[in-house]
């Protein structure tokens, strides 16, 4: 994560994001339901109307020097926690268990 959080996506890596991002949209638009959230959400975000029209534009304006700052905030490794999911035989712990709350 650190490493991540120093260099971020490479282009590659934006652009396939960028893809996807755009390309999976409408496969989430499978029923009533689904359009009324979305158009709820926009809403609630404030948007605009035309949010729709400009989505696939808005992600692909993103730079590279935009994500990699993004990345640089959201990994950064003194702010991350993990769960870890399995066999608690299998994991060594990093720091020292917390005390219970009572």
């Amino acid at each position: 994560m650190a490493a991540y959080a120093r260099g971020g996506p490479d282009p590659a890596e934006l652009e396939n994001a960028k893809t996807y991002l755009t390309g999976s949209f409408l496969l989430g638009l499978d029923s009533t339901q689904h359009i009324a959230g979305v158009l709820v959400q926009m809403q609630q975000d404030k948007l605009g109307i035309d949010y729709l029209d400009r989505r696939a534009s808005l992600i692909g304006g993103v730079t590279l020097d935009e994500a990699r700052a993004v990345a640089q905030k959201l990994f950064d490794p003194g702010a991350l926690s993990f769960a870890v999911v399995g066999d608690p035989a299998d994991v060594e712990p990093t720091r020292p268990p917390r005390p219970p709350k009572f």
